[in-house]
């Protein structure tokens, strides 16, 4: 049997609070948007505190369906979710 090498971490996120998934170095793979809501936002931040977005914000609409957004973006310092209303969305990373 073979050793998988693609496995990613996940970090499933329920509230609207920053929410620090990783702090070190890593790599953001994908945010994947399980519920939409009809408004809020999830930014994305390289940093272990702070709220300057580095990497985006994805914002909600009434009409979005569940998605996901590949990023497969590096973050140095830690990898920071912050959303503004309670959202279902899991983030992938390494």
């Amino acid at each position: 049997m073979s050793k998988r090498t693609d496995a990613y971490a996940t970090n499933y996120i329920t509230t609207a609070t920053p929410t620090q998934v990783k702090i070190g170095p890593g790599v953001l793979k994908r945010i994947v948007i399980n519920k939409p809501v009809s408004t809020g936002t999830i930014s994305i931040v390289d940093n272990i505190s702070g709220t300057t977005v580095t990497h985006g914000i994805i914002t909600s609409t009434a009409d979005l369906k569940p998605c996901y957004i590949d990023f497969d973006a590096r973050f140095s310092l830690g990898l920071r979710i912050i959303t503004t209303q309670a959202q279902d969305i899991t983030v992938v990373y390494e």
